[in-house]
């Protein structure tokens, strides 16, 4: 489902609207905002929720992991999550352009390479998802901020708006 489409404007906002209005307890509101946003990514490429959510329990685990080490360890688990998040931003975005590139490379060789189609959907905000996550185990290295202990308040990646 994109923003733009009937389903979203006229079918999805308005019942997201409805129900968050609708419910007094904000941890609820917070719980149900994850469940539709959750429902929305879904919606659009069942799989994306998955790579979502692997980033988000990876980083999650990785800043407490690194607030609890010292010396060398905190490096390499920053090196680790770091390393992690780019390689996941390039495989998700530049596969296709990677592998055309090997191929057309080959293909000056004399090479007989079939031309693959790499098809994959992006999860929405997946950039901004990645080096948020970036920006944040920094911070935790450097100690300016403490490693989040709850996994709710990490969740806000899913929807851009979760009340504290």
């Amino acid at each position: 489902m994109l923003f733009p489409s009937i389903q979203f404007i006229f079918f999805f906002l308005p019942l997201v609207i409805g129900g968050y209005w609708s419910i007094k307890n904000p941890c609820f509101k917070n719980f149900f905002l994850l469940g539709v946003s959750a429902l929305f990514y879904v919606w659009g490429e069942a799989w994306n929720i998955f790579v979502l959510l692997g980033v988000v329990l990876l980083n999650y685990s990785l800043a407490i992991k690194m607030e609890k080490a010292l010396g060398k360890h905190r490096k390499i688990l920053l090196k680790f999550g770091v390393g992690f998040n780019l390689l996941l931003l390039i495989v998700i975005k530049y596969s296709s352009f990677i592998v055309e590139t090997i191929v057309s490379f080959l293909k000056i060789f004399s090479f007989q390479v079939p031309n693959p189609k790499i098809q994959i959907h992006l999860p929405l905000g997946i950039s901004f998802i990645v080096f948020h996550a970036i920006s944040y185990l920094i911070d935790v290295y450097k100690i300016k901020i403490q490693a989040e202990k709850k996994l709710l308040p990490w969740l806000y990646i899913f929807f851009f708006f979760l009340i504290k």
